[in-house]
């Protein structure tokens, strides 16, 4: 209860700071805490016989994979449309008890800082409208930190002073902007904040907006940890996809099937590539390389859409992203044939989130949220009738986002165990790339030479 209230004091104070801050309580008030858990320990049952979520290496920490579901006389398909292994956000929309274990997922990065006295940067994007959940983030890093130095604490990094950089035991929090041009490697292979060396980076777009900390990461030898380092991976839904195939045997037990896909390293390449597929499945999608929101994603069905919509794509890539970021590579995909489900009388496309995070060496489910289409689907497939993402339109639309209850399984035709499915299979995907990112990144080089 905390929490929430103190939630909702930041948000409603945000707007005297001119920061407006956007609240995922109408989700979380459709969240059952009991049936959400009871879901949570089917799906350990589940790994606990197999194992499949045990983690090696500290490369994920806390992120979730996406699932569209089709129907079948003889059951239910899964199937994975993208991990998200980077700047993850929206935990808020799950109960509090599960909101909070994933900040304690956050918090394992700090047992493998090599640091007795870590310094922790965490990096948002610019006007985020869910600030406060790391604001909240920060905090909790903090209580643990206190327990070894009870003077750590949380510092903007506009009000950072050098004396303060000198000492240990700090979380330096603040937007890209002021945060990004204080950067620099040395040749200890540390990332370094105004000559602080940084234990741990939260916020994959601290790394992806610096070229030399992504080479790093690219040859394995970055000192500093980031949160988590397979964003690498999941920004391209190809790789992800790659990772899918080469683990389908484990996933199968979850009912899950690889999807079909391929992998265009430029303009010449994406347009014949989704061209030539045209010739064997109906429709397409192209999704732009660590996209967010849905931005650059749009859907073909016609060989003479194909120019038009690659340029609308990028076109919409850069108006969120700037210039300077490159979409490439795409990944062009089939479209999956879900089944939809009807709500405010209509058919609408709905996907599952489901979210995970580390436990000691385990990756672990934490919980989900649904999230149905903007417009109807009416025999024909656009974008606002496919791309589910609550905050890719206006804000954050939260009518159209579910919580796990009894109402939502009965009006998304899901069990529990279908759920517990879904739960098992992300932690196994996401335990997979984390223990297989050095060769997954290998292919996908050795792909981008050939």
């Amino acid at each position: 209860m905390l929490l929430e209230q103190s939630t909702q004091s930041l948000i409603d104070y945000g707007k005297y700071f001119a920061y407006p801050q956007i609240s995922l309580e109408p989700i979380r008030r459709r969240q059952d805490p009991e049936l959400a858990q009871s879901i949570i320990n089917l799906a350990k049952n589940k790994l606990a016989k197999t194992g499949t979520n045990k983690v090696t290496e500290p490369l994920f920490f806390v992120g979730s994979v996406d699932f569209m579901v089709r129907n079948d006389d003889d059951g239910k398909t899964f199937y994975v449309l993208e991990s998200n292994g980077g700047n993850s956000r929206g935990f808020s929309a799950m109960p509090v008890k599960h909101w909070l274990q994933s900040y304690d997922s956050y918090a394992q990065s700090l047992h493998f800082a090599k640091s007795e006295n870590p310094t922790v940067l965490i990096g948002h994007p610019n006007k985020d409208l869910l600030l406060y959940e790391k604001i909240f983030l920060a905090e909790y890093l903090v209580q643990k930190m206190k327990k070894k130095d009870p003077n750590a604490e949380a510092v903007h990094a506009a009000n950072i002073t050098g004396k303060r950089l000198k000492q240990g035991n700090l979380v330096i929090i603040g937007p890209y902007k002021d945060i990004l041009s204080r950067l620099s490697i040395y040749k200890n292979n540390y990332v370094y904040f105004e000559g602080k060396k940084l234990d741990v980076l939260i916020g994959d777009g601290i790394a992806r907006r610096k070229p030399e900390i992504v080479e790093h990461l690219l040859k394995n030898d970055l000192e500093s940890l980031v949160v988590n380092d397979v964003f690498f991976l999941t920004d391209d839904k190809a790789l992800t996809y790659m990772a899918v195939d080469e683990v389908a045997h484990l996933l199968a037990n979850y009912s899950v099937e690889p999807i079909a896909f391929k992998r265009a390293q430029n303009d010449r390449e994406l347009k014949k590539i989704t061209t030539d597929i045209l010739d064997e499945i109906p429709e397409v999608l192209i999704k732009p390389h660590g996209g967010s929101g849905g931005s650059g994603i749009d859907i073909i069905s016609k060989k003479e859409q194909v120019q038009k919509k690659i340029e609308s794509s990028k076109e919409h890539y850069e108006e969120k992203f700037g210039p300077t970021r490159n979409p490439f590579p795409y990944t062009v995909c089939q479209r999956v044939e879900a089944t939809p489900i009807e709500w405010n009388d209509a058919l609408h496309h709905y996907d599952i989130r489901v979210y995970v995070g580390r436990s000691k060496d385990r990756i672990v489910p934490l919980g989900a949220l649904m999230r149905v289409s903007l417009e109807p689907f009416s025999g024909h497939f656009n974008k606002k009738s496919f791309v589910v993402n609550l905050s890719g339109y206006e804000g954050v639309d939260t009518d159209r986002g579910f919580g796990v209850n009894k109402d939502s399984l009965k009006l998304f035709n899901l069990e529990k165990s279908d759920f517990a499915k879904m739960f098992a299979a992300a932690c196994t995907l996401s335990a997979y790339m984390n223990n297989n990112y050095s060769k997954l990144i290998k292919k996908a080089l050795v792909d981008e030479k050939n």
